[in-house]
């Protein structure tokens, strides 16, 4: 366990680091074309919810309901076995 304790206090301290590094320097770094360094990678930016999602969570469109009278609601009810009985 003080192994595991130690880990973390490094990867904490690590990542205090990067923080308090500017961008500038962090680019120059990444650039400069030495010794590769222990810094971590930026992370990817979220993705934007698309046009879709969001025009369906505004309430503009709605999802589409089913149809209250399903006429084949029966036979998606069956089971495999009675649906080859049935149909054959």
């Amino acid at each position: 366990m003080a192994s595991l304790a130690r880990l973390t206090d490094a990867i904490a301290e690590a990542a205090a680091e990067v923080m308090e590094q500017p961008a500038s320097a962090m680019a120059a770094a990444a650039f400069s074309g030495g010794a590769p360094s222990a810094t971590l990678p930026l992370p990817s930016p979220l993705p934007e919810p698309s046009l879709g999602a969001t025009i369906l969570a505004s309430g503009i469109v709605q999802k589409p309901r089913p149809a209250a009278n399903d006429a084949l609601a029966p036979i998606r009810r069956m089971t495999q076995a009675e649906k080859i009985a049935f149909f054959s």
